[in-house]
């Protein structure tokens, strides 16, 4: 059973991420909308869509504790925000 989940949206794209005994169990990243990043629907665009995807996780992963109580975030607007260029 999962003890908690954050989950951040930004225009068509989710993260969420879900939490079992203080520690991380999985981030999952859904890029719905690939113009958000300026980037084409096209197949050959995977390389690129694949690194933001695991560049958003890991901002996030760096970012984010688990308290007793549930998640805390660390600068969460910046990693909500976060446009496909940022780098932290």
């Amino acid at each position: 059973m999962v003890s908690s989940s954050l989950h951040i949206d930004y225009k068509g794209t989710r993260i969420k991420q879900y939490y079992k005994g203080g520690q991380a169990l999985r981030t999952e990243t859904t890029i719905n909308n690939t113009r958000d990043f300026y980037i084409g629907k096209s197949l050959r665009n995977l390389p690129a869509l694949r690194k933001i995807g695991f560049q958003a996780n890991r901002r996030l992963l760096r970012n984010t504790s688990v308290t007793g109580a549930g998640v805390r975030a660390k600068r969460y607007a910046e990693v909500a925000r976060a446009g496909p260029n940022h780098q932290t």
